[in-house]
């Protein structure tokens, strides 16, 4: 079921995808890890969140400073609503000193939308993620 992308998300997207701070600097060539990459949001697009989440952790497993990967990471475990994995990869970026500001800003809405979806769920309230876990399919 395909979740609806937030405002946040959008920028945080943007943002990476503008930033020399978020190059890679390993062994695998670029053009591999563009595929990989791709491939990993082209599953989640497509309504495989764990297909997503499996590719990137593969990602991440050989370029462990990839923040846009990382990122990308904590976006998939928000929209499959495991709060607390989307939480742990977004700070592991937030705590990077060379993270840009207007990334960290934007990080730190992300974190204030999933901790209060994660609050509402936790507390039995109504919230959209689970409404679009049940809402009908056209």
């Amino acid at each position: 079921m395909k979740k609806p992308t937030t405002l946040c998300q959008s920028v945080l997207f943007l943002s990476l995808a503008s930033s020399p701070a978020f190059a890679n600097t390993d062994t695998t060539s670029q053009e591999e890890w563009e595929q990989a990459y791709q491939k990993a949001l082209e599953l989640r697009a497509g309504g495989d969140l764990f297909g997503a989440i499996d590719s990137l952790n593969n990602i991440l497993s050989s370029r462990p400073t990839s923040h846009r990967a990382r990122l990308e990471l904590a976006v998939s475990y928000y929209r499959a609503a495991r709060y607390e994995e989307a939480l742990e990869h977004a700070r592991e970026v937030l705590a990077d000193p060379s993270t840009p500001p207007e990334v960290r800003d934007t990080i730190e809405l992300f974190l204030d939308q999933v901790a209060a979806i994660k609050s509402a769920d936790e507390s039995g309230a109504p919230s959209l993620q689970r409404f679009n876990q049940y809402r009908c399919r056209s």
